[in-house]
């Protein structure tokens, strides 16, 4: 990276963890937010399945029509049943 910018810094674990992370993290639920409000009707699906050593998981999507008229999906949820 010194070659391209030699001003790069690379960030600490720590600030990844404490400053990067929990902004992306805001700025992705206030998009999804705002695209519910947008959405006339919003359907929610719940899936479970295993893995190949019998661990079970679930997920949960949300999926839309958007403005112009796309089926839109998207993971809000995957998580191990323990």
């Amino acid at each position: 990276m010194l070659t391209v910018d030699p001003k790069f810094r690379i960030p600490c674990c720590r600030s990844i963890t404490n400053e990067y992370l929990p902004k992306i993290y805001n700025q992705i639920m206030n998009k999804l937010k705002n695209t519910c409000l947008a959405a006339g009707f919003i359907s929610l699906t719940f899936d479970g399945c295993a893995d190949r050593r019998v661990r079970a998981f679930y997920a949960i999507t949300m999926h839309y029509v958007d403005q112009t008229g796309q089926l839109r999906a998207h993971l809000l949820a995957y998580n191990h049943i323990s």
